[in-house]
């Protein structure tokens, strides 16, 4: 069983990477008659697996699901080579609890296996996804703001797009090289 407790959406890189390092509880499930075979001790320790099975973090897989991952998997290679306008995005809207913060994690977990397998990257010097949770009709300000707080970047009421620390990151020699996906949720105020 995982040690990392997860309580809400990761809204920091290293939120991201305990979120990434996360393995859900998996339980294969007995027959009552297989349970009742069990000594007491092993039925509760039996019992107590399940449940943390059941309240574990694992997303299953759903026609809905699986129709956004093959989207999103066009969007990103869409994504790569050359670009001589903005680059893709996907927008993915409904009503609340139908799952999709869920998907989008989901779909920010995928990327970035599939990057750093693509990139043979595993350190802690790349991070080929980043989650932000954003106020809806945020600012650009806003989002500047939500970027430098996930990584952990000092933020000032006075900062514009020019004295951003975030300046440095998209400025320096190979912009881009240091993350290639970037997930973003709207959330209600």
């Amino acid at each position: 069983m995982s040690d990392i407790q997860l309580t809400s959406a990761p809204i920091t890189l290293d939120q991201w990477r305990r979120f990434m390092a996360y393995e859900p509880v998996i339980v294969d499930a007995l027959s009552p008659e297989q349970v009742e075979r069990l000594t007491h001790e092993e039925a509760e320790r039996y019992l107590e697996r399940r449940a943390a099975a059941i309240n574990s973090h694992d997303v299953l897989l759903t026609p809905d699901l699986d129709r956004l991952e093959r989207q999103f998997r066009v969007h990103r290679l869409g994504a790569h080579g050359p670009q001589f306008g903005p680059r893709q995005s996907m927008a993915v809207s409904g009503a609340q609890r139908l799952g999709k913060s869920t998907a989008a994690l989901h779909l920010g977990k995928l990327h970035e296996i599939t990057e750093r397998k693509k990139t043979g990257r595993a350190g802690t010097d790349f991070a080929p996804t980043l989650y932000l949770s954003t106020p809806p009709g945020a600012t650009p300000k806003t989002l500047m703001s939500a970027f430098a707080a996930a990584l952990n970047l000092p933020v000032h009421v006075r900062d514009t797009t020019e004295t951003s620390p975030l300046r440095s990151l998209t400025s320096g020699p190979t912009p881009g090289s240091w993350t290639r996906g970037v997930m973003t949720q709207q959330v209600a105020a």
